[in-house]
């Protein structure tokens, strides 16, 4: 059974629009054993003497914190606004992983850039909009991976040359 208290966080469309296609709809449950839920129960605090609730807009996503046997729901259900920040960090590279694990496969199927990211658009239901911003990523993305593979190797350069044998 659910617990009736929810986390809101605000957030750009694309991501809560991403987490609805992956989770469901709002208030969405994250899955036991998530990494998301996981760091979530790590940064939920007790609310201070002066906490109003906040009432959930268009662009928030609304996550259910379910039961948990090491923090109390009941009590721990507040997000500061750095941990809001850096949770909604780790829900823009679980965005930005998914995309180029997406990218990657369809990349290996054959497909050019643009028609991958038409894929991941349409399997994630994310909007004509998001296909500057996905393409922009996966360039960055694709030059800094050339940028470190042909990076070179730096050497040793001490002046001892031979190796170091503890029995002689």
């Amino acid at each position: 059974m659910p617990s009736p208290i929810t986390v809101i966080i605000r957030s750009e469309p694309i991501l809560n629009q991403f987490m609805i296609a992956n989770f469901g709809q709002m208030p969405m449950e994250l899955p036991k054993g998530h990494f998301l839920l996981n760091r979530l129960f790590h940064f939920l605090r007790r609310p201070p003497k002066e906490y109003k609730p906040k009432t959930a807009g268009i662009n928030d996503l609304v996550i259910t914190i379910p039961y948990n046997d090491e923090k109390n729901v009941l009590y721990n259900f507040y997000l500061s606004s750095l941990c809001e920040k850096c949770y909604l960090k780790s829900i823009k590279n679980f965005f930005h992983l998914t995309f180029v694990e997406d990218m990657n496969e369809s990349r290996l199927s054959g497909l050019n850039i643009k028609d991958s990211i038409y894929v991941f658009i349409d399997k994630y239901d994310l909007g004509a909009q998001a296909f500057e911003a996905l393409d922009k990523y996966y360039q960055r993305y694709s030059s800094k991976k050339r940028v470190y593979a042909h990076r070179k190797r730096k050497y040793n350069k001490s002046s001892v040359k031979r190796r170091f044998c503890p029995t002689s």
